[in-house]
This record gives C-alpha cells, structure tokens and sequence, in this order.
C-alpha cells in the first residue's frame, strides 16, 4: 500500500504505518517542550488502543473465514482491510468487535 511502511505482524496480519502517522510521532518529538515522557506515553497508548481496536475487528472477521489483508495505522486512526465484504449478520458482530475491545480496555485497565 502506498504511503505506508511495515511495522510488524500478529497472528499472519501485518500492521502498516502510514507516514501521517509517522509525521505525527515526529510533530510531538519535536514540539513537546514541557513533558516528552509524558506526551510520548501518552501517544504510545492511544496508538496501542487503536491497534487493539482494529485486531477485534481482525480476529472477528476470521471467525467468519474473511482474511485481513492488514492492518493500517494513520494519525487519525487505524483500519482493517479486509480481502471479502461480509454479509450483513457478519459485518454487524465484525463492526462491534472492535469497540467491543475497548470496552473490555476500560474494565481490565482502571485508573
């Protein structure tokens, strides 16, 4: 995919990063004057909690047999390509999955 570079693979997927993504980290690198630890723990946990968003979405549409193609991170987000459109049951349960895990972020991980 243009614009992209690899990051890794989980479970067959592989995670793409799109360089808006990539401009991001370096805009916070460059203009976190008070606190970079903190701005950069900060990004590194949304940028996870996406990333575990768009594997629901991933691991749902497997139950179904869809493959992802892979996984790509922008700023603004992430996105599960998959290779089959699901049929309208499917793509509901493969739609909740995703906010499905963060709602299960939200009660394994308490403040």
């Amino acid at each position: 995919m243009n614009g992209t570079v690899p990051f890794l693979k989980v479970s067959g997927i592989p995670v793409r990063l799109h360089f808006t993504l990539l401009m991001l980290v370096g805009f916070v690198a460059f203009s976190s004057e008070e606190n970079i630890f903190r701005d950069s723990i900060l990004l590194v946990a949304i940028f996870a909690s996406v990333l575990l968003h768009e594997f629901g979405h991933a691991f749902a549409a497997r139950i179904y047999k869809i493959r992802t193609l892979d996984i790509v991170m922008y700023f603004i987000g992430g996105i599960a390509r998959l290779d089959l459109q699901p049929e309208a049951r499917q793509a509901l349960w493969i739609s909740i999955a995703g906010p499905g895990v963060n709602l299960l972020q939200h009660f394994l991980i308490r403040e």
